[in-house]
């Protein structure tokens, strides 16, 4: 068998076949009161199960704010970098026909 069956369900099993030994209805009782427990164990299990949920999902809300933050930095100093580039290449033709100039007017 895989797993164990509780141990109420057991004593009730146990009633049931012997003539002998507790009568039927503390043996309903012992079976009713380990429902009962392990219905706040599940209880238990579904809260911290919900609230696990809860927390992961806010971690991932979380980096998926950084993560878009970083992104739009990125973006941004990407513009940056190419507003730059494009002023060294102007600023370089500029250079190369002033010393084209230079060059036209010393020969």
């Amino acid at each position: 068998r895989a797993c164990a069956a509780p141990a109420g369900w057991q004593r009730y099993r146990q009633s049931r076949r012997s003539s002998g030994g507790r009568p039927r209805t503390e043996a309903m009782a012992d079976l009713a009161d380990e429902n009962l427990k392990l219905k706040a164990q599940l209880a238990e299990l579904a809260r911290k199960r919900e609230q696990e949920r809860a927390e992961l999902e806010a971690k991932i809300a979380a980096e998926r704010s950084v993560g878009m933050q970083h992104a739009e930095a990125a973006s941004r100093r990407i513009s940056e970098l190419e507003a730059i580039k494009h002023s060294v290449v102007k600023l370089t033709r500029q250079l190369d026909e002033e010393v084209a100039r230079r060059d036209h007017v010393a020969s």
